[in-house]
């Protein structure tokens, strides 16, 4: 493992395995999350460091912004997108549903 970036508190590795750490130094022990690309480590940095919670980040970005900063009022915004992950239903048209289950 290899430090390859870091921005004020935050490092990211790279892994033997193609992988990338993202590790906060400043919290205790080895706070830290596994991502695949170089530029979403970099863009969990940056949106960590400006304290930024888009709503259209996937569900593992959120969780691994979530485990690498310590900031109660960033966290809670954290949570409240997670929590609209969450409640969000897709939309299924019920024509082709039912047409489709007629073909069957």
């Amino acid at each position: 493992m290899r430090r390859i970036y870091k921005k004020k508190q935050f490092v990211i590795y790279e892994t033997k395995s193609s992988g990338y750490i993202v590790q906060n130094i400043l919290m205790d022990g080895f706070a830290h999350t596994h991502l695949e690309s170089f530029g979403t480590a970099k863009r969990v940095v940056c949106l960590s460091l400006a304290k930024k919670v888009p709503q259209n980040l996937s569900f593992y970005v959120l969780i691994s912004l979530r485990r690498v900063n310590t900031d109660e009022k960033y966290l809670e915004k954290i949570n409240q997108v997670l929590e609209n992950h969450q409640k969000k239903q897709r939309y299924v048209n019920q024509q082709q549903q039912n047409l489709a289950s007629k073909r069957k």
